[in-house]
């Protein structure tokens, strides 16, 4: 089975579930270091060569500023992506889908590109910022297991979906 990216036990594989593991250690360091460094600069912020004078709630504000700051880059974090055979789950940083597979016509991720994507009958595209080159061999399973439910839902005897051949219409 494929979980998290990774083959076990040489099974087909039957779902996929993924995280960008490199760039959340990045955001989870940075955030730790926005924090304290501006927990110590709101420490430090009494009183300046200027003549201007810091309240305690200025201190503070500067700490608070840390914490916003840090939970934007942590939410960097965010991307996830699980599949099975009937449909796909992504969630980017701000947007989320979930599609069937039937919907997709490619899950691609071409030479020097930083994460795939998948390509839509209707011409649209859909970043999968869950899988993401930094990862390495992570990212290469994760790929290689999308691709794999990708063709498992597309079963012998089954037109393909598109625009003329079952793909739902609507607004």
């Amino acid at each position: 089975m494929l979980t998290d990216g990774v083959l076990r036990d040489g099974a087909e594989p039957m779902t996929v579930t993924a995280y960008p593991r490199r760039t959340r250690q990045v955001c989870v360091a940075m955030a730790i270091l926005i924090v304290a460094g501006f927990a110590v600069i709101g420490a430090l912020l009494k009183e300046s060569t200027a003549g201007t004078a810091f309240a305690t709630s200025d201190q503070f504000a500067m700490v608070g500023l840390g914490i916003v700051i840090a939970v934007g880059v942590l939410s960097l974090t965010r991307p996830r992506v699980y599949a099975d055979v009937e449909r796909i789950r992504i969630r980017n940083i701000v947007v989320s889908h979930d599609l069937r597979w039937q919907v997709v016509d490619a899950v691609r991720f071409p030479d020097g590109a930083s994460w795939p994507f998948l390509e839509l009958y209707d011409d649209e595209t859909v970043a999968i910022l869950a899988i993401q080159a930094v990862d390495k061999q992570r990212a290469v399973d994760a790929f290689y297991g999308l691709r794999a439910l990708h063709e498992a839902s597309r079963r012998p005897g089954q037109p393909a979906a598109g625009p003329d051949r079952g793909m739902p219409t609507g607004p």
